[in-house]
């Protein structure tokens, strides 16, 4: 069975197992297809649309390679039906699509649609592949959107309102209208005004019809006047109260602790969780269901949410059925006795008595804190809980288990529903960062214990706390409390260096639960020895692990892993790699070092690392370091902590080429003074000159230029003294980079003189193509744009077929870039596509995001102001992932540039305003002259002549300085407005 999710997401699982399909276009065509099934689409067409940039015969091409990725991940040619020129979806081949029962409203009758039919079909919902902008996706997804919300939710809400789940009326009722396209469809208010009088709520009607009004008003209407009189009856309690819902009768009255039923704290996030408890509750095969996590995660919290959300399903309601202090089977009966409010009779045992009361209830029974019976089992007790849910199962089913543990039950019947953080933003500045569920209830409880805290000015640090804690709810509460006394800087500071800075004073929370530690203690003591050992040398893992690493570091065999599994210690992805939580690893850690073992497991890892590094120091298998970056510069430290440096040394050779490629810049820089130590060390001056020259290259990029010449010229010395052309060139050529990006542009040339002459003299071909490249960029940025093209055309005719991508790709982009400074945008853009399909084979992260830039510059050149901001959008987060504040500061004065095209001359003016606040810290005062000019155009846009008299003043004196061609301009220009 083929399941294929589309809404909010791009996913594929065949038979419950992920399958990979990450290639753009290939989802793309799947999805297009799906979104047709029962029409064939013609392959012109579908080519077309998916590559539109190329050449009809390159277009085919394409659409035959990626039909042949898709039968390779599908693993059948079954699901796509092919003939010579047309293709469709096979709407017989098994599978699901979460957006059809969407796509089959569009042709139903709605009065034919259940209602239960339309509240799956909304909750549901999501937008249509949101990752993607392309025109026929934005189409189709505006289409699925207007169904949503013109036809699904009316429906829905007049179904509910028909089935008198007034409740139910008010949720929906709100999202409903919540919709511009509903807006002022009068019925829809109506009853949602009927749901409110219904459940007694007077103020809810009146702001509903005065919603209506606002809305009317807008258009120049008013209500009608049957809604005016309704409206006038409910005021004044004349209307007749609708009936309530009609809800089975209940044979016992059974209901959640109060403590539980009104918690202190309200229930936040928690989305897919809740649908997939829900949907475990639902299906008839489904009878035991074990919520999994550690401790303090929300496990209890969740599972009486989900009961809440659920309880309509059960005629007989609710029962929690807390096990903390349960260690015998007589004492589990008991519980479950007192927790029923069921009164014991005769003299049977209370086993048969319980059992024989479950055995025809349809009741949800929720086992809270199961893990005390696993911990009892271990005390000695004569207990075997699963046994007795078992048993519970068998002799009672109607009745659902509901199980919260910290250790699953390993029953067959078992359903078990992992529970981690709560969701946790990857940055401060991520957008939303704010509304994300760990921030949201760090606001809550801040606010509580202090009505001066300020989320907007401590945002950073709120994200890095709800960072270091994973999410998880205890401690996010915990953290949050501290607020009262210390500042969100203080707190994090203290989380990340001890475990005992988060210990609540809570009454009202059972003890084990009142610090982190007491939660990971707890834990611990519930595992077997060799799962201890193994669970405190897998801290030595920084960020995952794969199972092959956990048995060659810790001697882990599957059912160890399985164990920490099942106590939620550690927890696995999809992909099948391993992750441990933040604070997780840090407490193992600190077992870790309390052992003695600690030097032995992290010599291990370091041994293991390396050999992966060395295994995957090839271009065509760098894919495969991805993964473990942060575990191998971790490697790498071990291996220099334990001053191992030919290890240290051989880790710098495997990694630094990789590390470039993939713009791992601050690796790079972090590794650099271990390899060159260990050089020194070792007395390999070679080596040093090598390393030096990489470092160097890492603080160019990211714009530290002092210690980039500091570093350049220490390796030139050593590579002078050795007489090492190879190495001497090399540096030369690093250093001309930097010379080109302070705006050095004739000393820049000289050093690339050099470099061409020994270049020649090794008849080293990749040397003479990357150094005639930088010589094309020298006039380039000199704006002597035919020179340039000269340059790049004699360094393109030296590569030959076997030329490396990272060789041939900032070629490929230059040469678009000066195509395009010289109007031949058609030039331009073919080598744009040229360069972004040899992308393909040769990933590289920097020069994707400089290609992004040059494509949006053509765009703009061409009027394409939507795709010139997309790139320019795609661009710049690129280079601020990698730390190139000076690439990224160049997209922002494009962005200005295409805002002031658009007349958007504040967003320009603040573009542009950073940018240059970039570059000056940068020290690139040529790279000022023409945004500094632009931004005084933005600044006379908004008629702010103060601010746009000083910004000629600056680019004047500045342009002057450089003879630049725009100096005359300038100066008639300040001179125009000074008079």
């Amino acid at each position: 069975m083929l399941t294929i999710r589309v809404l909010g997401e791009f996913k594929v699982r065949l038979d419950d197992a992920p399958i990979s399909i990450t290639r753009r276009h290939a989802q793309q065509l799947l999805a297009c297809l799906l979104l047709e099934r029962g029409k064939s689409l013609s392959r012109e067409s579908l080519a077309e649309m998916l590559w539109s940039n190329l050449e009809r015969r390159e277009q085919r091409a394409q659409l035959r390679g990626v039909l042949l990725r898709l039968d390779r991940s599908l693993g059948s040619r079954d699901y796509i039906v092919r003939t010579a020129d047309r293709l469709a979806f096979n709407p017989v081949a098994p599978h699901t699509l979460d957006v059809a029962e969407l796509l089959d409203v569009a042709t139903a009758d709605p009065g034919s649609l259940s209602t239960e039919t339309l509240l799956r079909i909304a909750s549901d919902y999501r937008p249509l592949l949101p990752e993607f902008d392309d025109e026929w996706i934005v189409q189709h997804r505006s289409r699925l959107e207007d169904l949503y919300e013109t036809k699904v939710l009316p429906s829905l809400l007049n179904g509910l309102a028909k089935e008198r789940r007034w409740e139910q009326v008010l949720t929906w009722g709100k999202r409903t209208l919540d919709c511009a396209a509903n807006q002022g469809v009068e019925p829809l208010y109506v009853t949602l005004m009927l749901a409110y009088y219904a459940l007694g709520n007077l103020r809810g009607v009146s702001d509903t019809y005065e919603r209506l009004q606002a809305s009317l008003d807008e258009m120049g209407l008013e209500p009608s006047k049957a809604t005016r009189d309704l409206y006038g009856r409910m005021v004044r309690g004349e209307e007749p109260r609708p009936a309530p819902e009609n809800k089975p009768d209940r044979k016992a009255v059974l209901t959640l602790p109060p403590e539980l039923a009104h918690p202190p704290t309200p229930f936040i996030g928690r989305v897919q969780l809740l649908k997939d408890v829900g949907e475990a509750m639902a299906d008839p095969n489904t009878q035991l269901i074990t919520l999994l996590g550690i401790g303090g995660i929300g496990k209890t919290r969740l599972a009486t949410q989900s009961a809440l959300q659920q309880s309509g399903r059960f005629a007989d309601g609710v029962c929690l059925v807390p096990l903390e202090t349960v260690r015998t089977p007589d004492a589990f009966f008991a519980a479950l006795s007192e927790a029923l409010k069921f009164a014991p009779y005769g003299q049977e045992n209370l086993k048969t008595q319980v059992l024989n009361f479950l055995r025809e209830k349809s009741l949800l029974l929720i086992l809270d804190n199961f893990e005390s019976l696993f911990e009892a089992a271990t005390a000695g007790q004569d207990i075997d809980g699963p046994a007795l849910v078992e048993e519970l199962c068998v002799k009672a089913p109607q009745v659902k288990v509901l199980v919260t543990s910290r250790q699953s039950l390993d029953l067959r019947r078992e359903t078990v529903v992992d529970v981690d953080g709560l969701d946790v933003p990857t940055q401060a500045d991520a957008p939303e960062a704010a509304k994300v569920e760990s921030v949201v209830l760090f606001e809550l409880i801040a606010r509580r214990v202090n009505q001066r805290f300020d989320l907007s000015r401590d945002l950073a640090e709120v994200v890095r706390i709800c960072q270091l804690v994973s999410g998880t709810p205890l401690a996010v509460e915990i953290a949050a409390a501290l607020v009262r006394g210390l500042t969100c800087a203080q707190i994090a500071e203290r989380i990340q260096g001890n475990l005992d800075a988060l210990i609540a004073a809570w009454r009202d929370v059972p003890p084990r639960q009142r610090s982190l530690r007491a939660v990971l203690e707890y834990a611990w003591s519930l595992l077997a020895p060799n799962e201890q050992l193994v669970f405190r040398q897998l801290s030595v893992f920084m960020d995952g692990f794969t199972h092959e690493a956990a048995a060659y570091v810790t001697g882990a065999t599957y059912t160890t892993l399985r164990g920490l599994l099942d106590c939620a210690l550690i927890r696995q992805e999809s992909s099948g790699r391993f992750q441990i939580h933040s604070f997780v690893r840090q407490f193992g850690a600190e077992k870790l070092a309390l052992s003695g073992e600690e030097s032995a497991t992290r010599a291990r890892m370091a041994a293991f690392f390396l050999a992966h590094a060395r295994a995957n120091a090839e271009p065509e298998r760098y894919k495969q370091l991805e993964p473990e970056w942060v575990n191998l510069l971790a490697g790498m430290a071990s291996a220099h902590a334990q001053q191992q440096r030919q290890d240290v040394l051989a880790y710098a050779d495997a990694l630094s080429e990789a590390w470039y490629t993939y713009a791992r810049y601050g690796d790079i820089r972090q590794s650099m003074p271990w390899a060159t130590a260990a050089g020194e060390a070792l007395q390999d001056e070679k080596a040093q000159a090598r390393l030096l020259s990489h470092w160097g290259r890492a603080c160019v990029r990211q714009g530290d230029y002092a210690e980039a010449a500091a570093h350049f010229e220490r390796g030139l010395a050593l590579a002078w003294k050795l007489i090492d052309s190879p190495s001497i060139a090399r540096i030369l050529y690093e250093k001309a980079q930097l010379l080109i990006e302070r705006a050095e542009l004739k000393e820049a040339d000289e050093l690339l003189d050099q470099c061409l002459e020994i270049y020649e003299e090794l008849n080293d071909s990749i040397g003479l193509v990357e150094s005639l490249r930088q010589k094309a960029r020298v006039q380039y940025n000199a704006e002597n744009d035919k020179e340039a093209e000269l340059f790049a055309t004699r360094a393109r005719k030296l590569c030959t077929n076997d030329t490396s991508g990272k060789v041939l790709l900032p070629l490929l982009r230059l040469q678009a870039d000066i195509a395009s400074r010289l109007k031949n945008y058609g030039k331009a853009k073919d080598i744009q596509q040229e360069a972004f399909s040899l992308l393909a084979e040769f990933p590289n992260y920097r020069e994707e995001a400089a290609l992004h830039y040059s494509i949006s510059m053509t765009a703009w050149h061409t009027k394409n102001m939507v795709a010139a901001q997309n790139s320019a959008q795609k661009s710049i987060k690129f280079f601020r992932d990698i730390g190139d504040r000076k690439s990224a500061a160049y997209v922002l004065i494009l962005l200005g540039y295409i805002d002031l095209d658009l007349e958007n001359a504040l967003d320009a003016s603040q573009h542009l305003t950073m940018a240059i606040d970039w570059l000056c810290e940068l020290g690139d005062q040529s790279a000022l002259i023409r945004p500094l000019f632009r931004l005084a155009e933005a600044y006379r846009c908004l008629d702010d002549l103060h601010r746009a008299r000083w910004a000629l003043k600056e680019v004047a004196k500045l342009a002057v300085s450089f003879g630049h061609p725009l100096t005359s301009l300038i100066l008639s220009q300040l001179k125009d407005l000074e008079s």
